[in-house]
């Protein structure tokens, strides 16, 4: 990794900035099949091929922080969501799904690690940033880290959203998941369960999920919109069918809702229409999306 590591999240021991790449600190020899980095996060999934002999385990700089904790905070991806409404929060409403998805995919998922900051993937950890790779949990298909926040996929075609929203009241439903569950500050992974019908008229239970982008951050100069000029981001997903799914900031079109369709934002994932066609890759930027 090189480049800015004020939270670690180059993965490299410290919170040292880098101009020239470093390695990064698994514990393990990882074949690493898939990463995704944002401002302040990495996420990578892999398999373990195997561990360092004795004489060549990467060492930890001696400056790595002495109160860093014991155990990191974990995710068991693989037995659904970690987090569930408490009883104070708004109860989820009555058009919620009946139950997860039971139909088992032919994917075992692989490992997934995390190292930066842990507010980013819905965790509270003290303000102590993680600053080498982590084991965070097995059988995770598919993950994509996005500004604050992070989106992953589960074989069983569960996808699970969560991270940090700064102001409740400019939040841009980036997250995708039932909008009364989210909170101010730090939001544990809960599943994407709900979209939009085609008709952008009835709320549906969602698909199977198959792969996940989560979008950066930019500053919304817009005085006039309803967020009142504060930060936009979007997220899109991708079915086991190939349909591609939008949820977030719509301030530039990018949700692909259509040129008549004049909705500034979106808090679950509304379906794009592609007149038939499959889609196989996403790229997001701040305010576009290429399918």
């Amino acid at each position: 990794g090189t480049g800015l590591n004020d939270r670690g999240q180059l993965g490299v021991g410290d919170t040292v900035n880098r101009n020239t790449p470093a390695r990064v600190l698994f514990d393990e020899i990882v074949s690493v099949h898939l990463i995704s980095a944002s401002e302040a996060h990495t996420l990578a999934l892999g398999t373990v091929l195997g561990t360092f002999p004795p004489t060549i385990t990467p060492p930890l700089p001696t400056y790595a922080p002495s109160d860093a904790p014991s155990e990191y905070p974990t995710f068991a991806p693989s037995s659904g969501p970690t987090a569930s409404p408490s009883e104070s929060e708004t109860p989820v409403p009555t058009y919620s799904p009946t139950g997860p998805i039971t139909e088992s995919p032919t994917e075992t998922g692989m490992t997934m690690y995390f190292w930066g900051d842990p507010d980013s993937i819905g965790q509270e950890n003290d303000d102590v940033d993680m600053l080498v790779p982590e084991e965070s949990g097995d059988g995770v298909l598919d993950a994509s880290g996005g500004s604050n926040y992070t989106v992953i996929i589960l074989p069983n075609g569960q996808a699970l959203s969560g991270g940090y929203v700064e102001d409740i009241d400019a939040y841009e439903g980036h997250l995708g998941v039932d909008a009364t569950n989210v909170v101010g500050g730090i939001n544990e992974l809960r599943p994407i369960s709900l979209v939009y019908d085609a008709d952008m008229t009835a709320i549906v239970d969602a698909p199977r999920w198959r792969r996940a982008y989560a979008g950066v951050m930019i500053e919304n100069d817009d005085d006039s919109s309803s967020s009142g000029g504060g930060a936009i981001v979007h997220t899109v997903l991708v079915d086991d069918t190939g349909r591609a799914w939008a949820t977030g900031s719509n301030s530039k079109g990018q949700l692909c809702l259509g040129d008549e369709t004049e909705v500034e934002r979106v808090t679950i994932p509304e379906m794009i229409e592609t007149d038939g066609k499959v889609v196989v890759d996403v790229a997001i930027g701040g305010e576009h999306t290429l399918l």
